[in-house]
């Protein structure tokens, strides 16, 4: 039987990450903003029914089919975001799987002030952007190979950087990045990384190392924010990620939806509103706000207006599983707050389609 190793969705492709996506690809190019999916199975000749799968479960638009070694994988992408979700819960029902591979660094290593000679050499076997003498090299890698997609994609969104290469086929994935404030910003991706993997005490070191070198840093400060708002510090969470927002108001997707869900869990469901829909002004596809807007809605007894938001739920998403939702949380009182206002607003559902109250 076929090991699935990742099922990595990305909400949206960032402009580096698909360029360097779009140097290589054999299928059909991605566009800056799609959602994309990965996934990566052994033994690799198993990815070759399971591609059938996905192309005609949906429309979507094929990027990526390769079977090296050991390992084969598929990476496709659409404007939809629906369409993506679909044709991945297709695929991994085919498969009969539930859990991938969970994510693990081996190394992450930051080189000051690269020298002209060494940058040359890195540039002799990259497909990205040029690595340039001075400037500092961020490397990293990791199991399952295709993890390195998404670190790139995550960095990209929270930091300044310049992405030189990464490779997500084969054994390991490996990620180079470069950039001027490479102290600060090499932790604060690195802390990403971890927040991502459930790894909360390795990403508050990184975070804390970026503060400590730049405590006016707002994507160290945020990240800081997202970690104890998972951790269950919620009044600390919502003091750094405020602070982050008066330092940069342009708050990136991910730490908007922290900060909203950290008014969500203190019973201010007026700011919790605030925030989740000022994200989607400003990123429509993030879908994620809704969730935290029908709950608040709920809370509030905003009956139409938890209707409406459930209703695009349910539209944008139709595979939506309200049972992983907030499973990222340490602390179960914060879960359960959570679910509260989820089965007000309808969406937390038994089997047989009965609301569960909490």
């Amino acid at each position: 039987m076929a090991e699935l190793r990742s099922a990595i969705f990305i909400d949206q492709l960032q402009p580096q990450t698909m360029c360097y996506l779009g140097t290589w690809v054999r299928g059909r190019l991605p566009r800056t903003g799609m959602a994309a999916a990965v996934i990566e199975i052994a033994p690799g000749l198993e990815i070759e029914p399971l591609t059938d799968v996905a192309l005609k479960h949906t429309e979507l638009q094929a990027g990526i089919l390769v079977v090296e070694r050991q390992f084969g994988y598929l990476e496709f992408h659409s404007r939809s975001t629906e369409a993506v979700r679909s044709a991945t819960h297709a695929v991994l029902d085919a498969l009969g799987a539930s859990e991938p591979t969970p994510p693990k660094v081996l190394a992450s290593t930051l080189v000051s002030r690269l020298d002209q000679q060494h940058a040359f050499l890195i540039n002799r076997n990259k497909l990205g952007s040029m690595a340039l003498p001075g400037e500092s090299l961020f490397v990293l890698e990791m199991q399952p190979a295709s993890y390195a997609i998404l670190a790139v994609n995550e960095a990209e969104k929270a930091a300044r950087i310049k992405v030189v290469d990464y490779r997500m086929i084969g054994a390991t994935g490996r990620v180079y990045l470069t950039g001027d404030e490479s102290d600060v910003r090499a932790h604060v991706i690195r802390g990403r990384i971890y927040i991502y993997d459930h790894q909360y005490e390795r990403a508050r070191t990184e975070i804390d190392c970026a503060i400590a070198i730049n405590p006016n840093d707002a994507n160290g400060l945020a990240g800081r924010g997202n970690i104890l708002m998972w951790s269950g510090q919620t009044d600390a969470a919502i003091e750094n990620l405020e602070l982050a927002q008066r330092i940069d108001p342009e708050l990136n997707p991910i730490d908007r939806f922290s900060l909203s869900l950290a008014y969500y869990l203190k019973g201010r469901y007026d700011g919790a509103i605030e925030q989740g829909e000022l994200n989607l002004r400003k990123t429509s596809g993030a879908n994620f706000s809704r969730i935290v807007l029908a709950a608040a809605y709920a809370q509030q007894g905003r009956t139409d207006d938890t209707a409406r938001i459930v209703t695009t739920i349910h539209r944008l998403d139709p595979t939506f599983d309200v049972r992983e939702f907030g499973t990222k949380f340490l602390n179960s009182v914060d879960l359960d707050l959570l679910r509260e206002g989820l089965s007000k607003a309808g969406l937390w559902t038994d089997e047989a389609g009965r609301v569960v109250k909490h």
